[in-house]
């Protein structure tokens, strides 16, 4: 009886933690369609023809961190993988050049539309993921710099999430 007890607490145990984990998995691939459906509809936005929205980009920037804290920073980025126009936390010195990074690689070979990166340090040495989006009318990226402690504090805050440690 203590055998087929001990089983069976030990079996409902797992089952449950691996709801949790399903949980946590599908919340992180929703918070991240989100985020690409964010950038999508500013390339998508009828008043965006030609050059119109990057200038309105710090107020775009401020719209989208209200809608998610996420959001560190906003830029456009030409087929040649150069960012013409950027707001966020710092002021670059130099032009940023994108050209050579995989991402925006992926996003140039035309395979794909929108693309996220793992966790790195980039240009502003800070950790950080990229998401970035094409726009197929003009061939320009407009990509965003995503916080990874504002994920891991939206995780936390779920369901279930104090019973487990996620990584």
């Amino acid at each position: 009886f203590q055998w087929q007890y001990r089983n069976l607490i030990r079996s409902s145990d797992q089952a449950h933690l691996e709801v949790i984990a399903e949980q946590q998995a599908t919340t992180f691939d929703l918070f991240i369609r989100e985020r690409l459906v964010n950038l999508a509809n500013i390339l998508k936005d009828p008043s965006f023809e030609g050059t119109g929205l990057e200038a309105e980009l710090p107020a775009i920037l401020e719209t989208l961190q209200a809608a998610s804290p996420a959001f560190v920073d906003l830029g456009f980025v030409s087929r040649d993988g150069l960012m013409t126009h950027y707001s966020g936390p710092i002021q670059f010195e130099e032009v940023v050049d994108y050209g050579e990074e995989s991402w925006f690689r992926t996003l140039s070979s035309g395979d794909r539309t929108s693309v996220l990166t793992e966790i790195y340090r980039g240009f502003r040495d800070q950790p950080h993921f990229t998401i970035a989006v094409r726009d197929e009318r003009g061939g320009r990226v407009l990509r965003a710099a995503l916080s990874p402690e504002s994920l891991s504090d939206y995780l936390a805050s779920l369901e279930g999430a104090n019973e487990v440690h996620a990584a």
